[in-house]
């Protein structure tokens, strides 16, 4: 156990935490919490939420984990764009849609 601690801290996991059943075991009237979730660093910059449930055991000695993940919104929950055509008699618009259409982006794409 001692090796296995020392993996899950070299790896820089966590335990998010949990709802539910406080126990994911039980058998002969012992009960542990023995499975868990195990997430990187990097896992909560990914997405807004990260929520573990344990659910009751019904068919085996374990009970089921429930892992939800809410993915950021990407449109921000703004108004949708509306394109204006007074803005192609602005001096200067050209210009402006030529840079930004040239900016590098962060998008990678790749040919199937």
């Amino acid at each position: 156990m001692v090796d296995f601690a020392e993996a899950i801290e070299d790896c820089r996991l966590m335990d998010p935490g949990y709802d539910g059943a406080e126990f994911t075991w039980a058998k002969n009237g012992l009960m542990e919490r023995l499975d868990r979730v195990l997430i990187s660093e990097m896992t909560p910059q990914l997405f807004d939420a990260i929520r573990v449930t344990n659910l009751p055991r019904i068919a085996s000695d374990h009970g089921p984990l429930l892992v939800r993940c809410r993915l950021p919104n990407a449109h921000g929950g703004g108004r949708a764009f509306r394109f204006q055509n007074m803005w192609v008699r602005h001096e200067g618009f050209g210009e402006l849609v030529q840079e930004d259409w040239m900016a590098p982006t962060e998008v990678w794409a790749s040919s199937i």
